[in-house]
């Protein structure tokens, strides 16, 4: 473009041009390093999915209108999946004799896939969480260490299907029914098959749960979990992994992950980050301003052609 607009005048950039730019104008200008934004992400969190959103959230929160009937912030609930590695090798800087170019330290390589099912309250409190194993029957020994009394299953891959959908909408009504005391719960989950089988959302039709679903490809702005917590709680599951590893020599297996993960589910599900997750993406206190124009920003067409020197051909117009 530059060439187009100086012709024969123009001379190339130096190597160094854009270091001291930003030198001259650094009270103005930083650096930051930028995440990938999946195209069908960057486009979801828009003005009028965010609008519809917050509106269908605002009227299953109101009810009938009357003070007894709004569910409070006590009988607000999030709840999500995420997958855990029994092992996996990482890079990681160490500190070592010098002329050592490569350091190794052991880990298992097992990437099996375990499901986590959690799930947080308003109120700061979290349910014990559902965990998934990879396997085709349920092993008693499993469950020999428990502390958080996690609910345990199995399917064939690992992950959480229909059938176990239907099972944990049972659960979570068993753990929350006396807090309830014949009030409406809301429950807040993604767009994931298992929360939407007929028997998912007939159950939770006849005992009063109100199930809302986040807008489609947008979890990273509305959904709390994924906000404020599984990034917490994956980092506190690499760390007692990798301790366990060092200590034992032994790979984590079934046998041993319900305690292991004990240790990083507590770290990562406390009342602080809990309130958090709520407060962050808008729900408690409600607040649709929360969700900024500048996290909306991706999903807004913008076009350059009127600042460019020469025409550009109609595709890339």
């Amino acid at each position: 473009m530059l060439l187009a607009r100086e012709g024969e005048n123009y001379t190339p950039l130096g190597k160094n041009w854009t270091a001291r730019f930003l030198e001259r104008h650094y009270t103005r200008l930083k650096t930051y390093w930028s995440n990938p934004l999946d195209h069908s992400r960057a486009r979801a969190v828009n003005p009028i999915t965010k609008e519809a959103y917050f509106d269908i959230v605002e009227a299953v929160l109101a009810g009938n209108g009357t003070p007894e009937d709004r569910i409070a912030p006590d009988l607000i609930y999030g709840a999500d999946e995420t997958g855990l590695q029994q092992g996996i090798g990482t890079t990681d800087r160490v500190i070592a004799e010098a002329g050592k170019s490569v350091q190794h330290q052991q880990r298992s390589g097992n990437r099996e896939n375990i499901t986590v099912l959690c799930t947080i309250c308003a109120d700061g409190t979290s349910l014990p969480p559902a965990v998934v194993f990879k396997g085709l029957g349920y092993q008693t020994s499993w469950e020999q260490e428990n502390p958080l009394k996690a609910s345990i299953g199995y399917s064939k891959k690992g992950y959480v299907d229909g059938e176990i959908g239907v099972l944990w909408i049972e659960i979570f009504d068993k753990a929350t029914r006396t807090k309830a005391n014949g009030r409406r719960r809301l429950l807040l989950v993604d767009g994931h098959v298992s929360h939407y089988t007929s028997g998912f959302l007939r159950y939770a039709r006849q005992h009063g749960i109100e199930v809302v679903c986040y807008p489609s490809h947008s979890t990273h702005a509305y959904q709390g979990l994924d906000v404020v917590i599984f990034g917490v709680l994956k980092r506190r599951w690499t760390e007692v992994r990798d301790d366990y590893e060092r200590r034992t020599g032994q790979p984590v297996r079934k046998e041993t992950f319900l305690k292991l993960y004990g240790q990083a589910h507590i770290r990562a599900f406390t009342r602080e980050n809990i309130v958090s997750a709520f407060r962050v993406t808008g729900i408690v206190p409600f607040d649709r301003n929360v969700i900024s124009p500048a996290q909306m920003a991706p999903s807004l067409e913008h076009s350059s052609a009127n600042s460019l020197p020469i025409n550009l051909s109609s595709p890339v117009r």
